[in-house]
């Protein structure tokens, strides 16, 4: 959160849009809220940017966009490596393979599946294991 709201404030700086420390505080506040809160907080400074110049509401949107894909694709898969130590590309995959089968639901919930892998075999495993004990295979 706290590299999102100094990545946001750099770029806002740069493209000179009013108020970019609270607009840069706001996107880290936001971030918090998954999936919602960084759509939510690209709102106010695209707005104060259009009443400047109407090509830095653009510029703004992009701004967003690319910090957005810089934290889904690289700094969120590096902090599950070291924090989880889950490889990044389980966690991309995961993102993936959650959202095309559950869609917008599954991206809230992939990460606590990703992150204890052994959720599934203690559920699922159990209940074949029980499944096969109660058939007399085991």
């Amino acid at each position: 959160m706290v590299v999102i709201a100094f990545v946001s404030f750099i770029g806002l700086s740069v493209l000179g849009v009013p108020l970019p420390f609270v607009n840069a505080a706001l996107a880290g506040l936001l971030e918090f809220i998954p999936n919602v809160g960084p759509v939510l907080s690209v709102v106010p400074p695209m707005l104060l940017a259009l009443l400047d110049a109407p090509w830095k509401a653009g510029a703004v949107l992009l701004l967003y966009i690319a910090i957005q894909q810089f934290e889904s694709l690289v700094l969120v898969p590096l902090i599950m490596k070291q924090e989880v130590d889950l490889m990044p590309v389980f966690t991309i995959l995961a993102v993936v393979v959650f959202a095309s089968f559950f869609g917008f639901l599954g991206l809230f919930r992939y990460s606590t599946i990703d992150c204890d892998p052994d959720l599934l075999e203690r559920n699922f495993g159990q209940r074949y294991t029980q499944q096969m004990a109660a058939r007399g295979k085991r």
